[in-house]
């Protein structure tokens, strides 16, 4: 699977109503041929993310 670095974003993730969104930093990876979206975990296995554009502000 060839991945190509999309770049750095702060993610906002709302977990369930009420709850306090947890708001982190991650890279994010596009697959070329699939077009899915990743972030690189600790293992250094890439993990499949639901890419939303209102929850991710990009990084300069």
């Amino acid at each position: 699977m060839q991945l190509d670095f999309e770049g750095r974003y702060i993610v906002r993730e709302d977990f369930e109503a009420g709850a306090p969104a947890q708001i982190r930093d991650m890279e994010v990876w596009k697959c070329d041929k699939c077009g899915s979206y990743y972030e690189a975990s600790r293992s250094g296995q890439p993990v499949p993310i639901r890419f939303m554009a209102s929850q991710f502000t990009r990084l300069e």
